[in-house]
């Protein structure tokens, strides 16, 4: 079977993150022969709604004509319009939404994003019927699978030094709505915009374009140049901001140590016990740091982003296969009773006090604590590992491939010269990697959590 990948990347130096690069090597340890393209490199940014002027036809029209591949999977329908979407030809299509949305790479249209032959997953349940109102889909065209970890990236022998460690992000694009308020200050719409709020905060799972249209903002973000769907993203980091930092500041007495973004640091004017906290000459940038430091914590905790709803990040799954306990905020639904049963071991709070009490009592009684830990470790053993999902994946349009036990092939990354039009610059090669190598060394994106 021969697969293509077309994976983006947040990542400031452009490089792929340490969980891309897994679920490719997830993906080469089936036996498939895999080849990458980087979704950046066909758009001029992100948020583009076609592929770049730049590319060149005659190369993707060669390089799709030389490779007939048997499966297209991207992550958030990244790349999937324009030439790529034309010389796919009658491949099977699966778009991981991991970031909840799809990128508009292929346009506008909502009703005409997703082909029929494309499957599309997302990693939150609650997302389900969203996706399928929003964007037209059948049901037999979506499916829910969650994030997964790599339980051999963990070592139980390192001793504990950490009481309690949060790695994560606190979120910057609120300036959206903050300046929303203030050039409204006064008028009609200034108490609709916190009745955006406090809806969002009570169901994040309204569609967005519905809600501004009954809260009566569809005029003034429009004015704005905002779109629904930012506006709606900017309300979420607004909630979840205020979540992270209650929760973080109850415990920041109990030895917590925060990890994560530099604007963390601006933390001090609300609370500066919890800016403290904050280790900001240890930054989180690749897979052995993000382990090394679960393994050296009695307790990971976990905020999730309000977004997330119902999901589980890739932060859940990583404490749960470390040696450090899970404890994590409780959520309407949550996928993780759906996923491992009501009477699952991972301590869930409610409030900031519930919080406190949890860490003071699992930090008292080690023996306690590791014996859930242990238990949490075999959650993911199995199920929710890279090599299991990218089965997973390929067995939504291959539902009888069987894996080649023991035969992983070489990777093929296309370079952007491969793609776009010379205008002299010297074409590379397609080189072959060894995908290993390449994880061992790689930026772990820390925004993802």
């Amino acid at each position: 079977m021969k697969i293509l990948l077309i994976l983006h990347t947040y990542a400031a130096d452009g490089e792929f993150g340490s969980f891309a690069l897994q679920l490719v090597e997830g993906f080469a340890n089936t036996g498939a022969e895999v080849h990458v393209i980087k979704a950046n490199d066909l758009v001029d940014g992100l948020g583009a709604t076609a592929l770049s002027s730049e590319l060149d036809k005659n190369k993707i029209k060669s390089y799709f004509t030389r490779n007939k591949f048997d499966l297209v999977f991207n992550t958030n329908h990244a790349g999937m319009g324009g030439l790529i979407k034309k010389y796919i030809g009658q491949a099977p299509v699966i778009s991981w939404l991991v970031d909840r949305n799809p990128f508009l790479h292929a346009g506008k249209n909502n009703n005409k994003l997703f082909s029929k032959t494309t499957h599309v997953i997302t990693s939150s349940r609650a997302n389900v019927d969203n996706l399928i109102y929003k964007f037209n889909l059948k049901e037999d065209n979506i499916h829910y699978l969650p994030f997964m970890t790599n339980p051999l990236s963990f070592n139980d022998k390192i001793n504990k030094s950490i009481n309690i460690c949060f790695i994560g992000s606190f979120f910057v694009n609120e300036k959206v709505v903050s300046q929303l308020l203030l050039r409204n200050y006064k008028n009609k719409y200034y108490l609709r915009v916190l009745d955006a709020l406090s809806s969002l905060e009570d169901d994040f799972d309204q569609d967005d374009e519905s809600l501004v249209k009954e809260i009566g903002l569809c005029s003034l973000l429009k004015k704005q140049k905002i779109s629904p769907s930012r506006f709606k993203g900017a309300i979420g980091n607004i909630i979840s901001n205020k979540k992270r930092l209650d929760y973080l500041s109850e415990v920041s007495d109990l030895g917590l140590h925060l990890y994560g973004t530099d604007n963390i640091s601006s933390l001090a004017t609300h609370s500066p016990s919890l800016a403290s906290c904050f280790q900001s000459s240890y930054f989180v940038n690749s897979r052995e740091r993000l382990c090394n430091i679960y393994d050296r914590s009695k307790i990971g905790l976990n905020i999730n982003h309000h977004q997330a709803t119902t999901g589980l990040s890739y932060r859940v799954f990583d404490i749960l296969a470390s040696s450090a306990l899970l404890v994590t905020n409780k959520q309407r639904k949550s996928d993780l009773e759906y996923l491992f049963g009501a009477d699952h071991p991972v301590p869930i709070y409610s409030t900031s006090r519930e919080l406190k009490t949890i860490c003071k009592h699992f930090l008292q009684y080690e023996s306690e604590r590791e014996q859930l830990i242990q238990e949490c470790n075999q959650l993911v053993a199995e199920e929710h590992t890279f090599d299991q999902r990218a089965i997973d994946l390929i067995r939504i349009a291959y539902p009888k491939f069987a894996v080649q036990t023991g035969r992983s092939m070489p990777v093929t990354f296309i370079q952007k010269n491969d793609l776009v039009r010379d205008d002299g610059l010297m074409a590379n090669k397609r080189p072959c990697y060894n995908i290993k190598e390449m994880i061992h060394c790689a930026h772990n994106l820390v925004s993802r959590h």
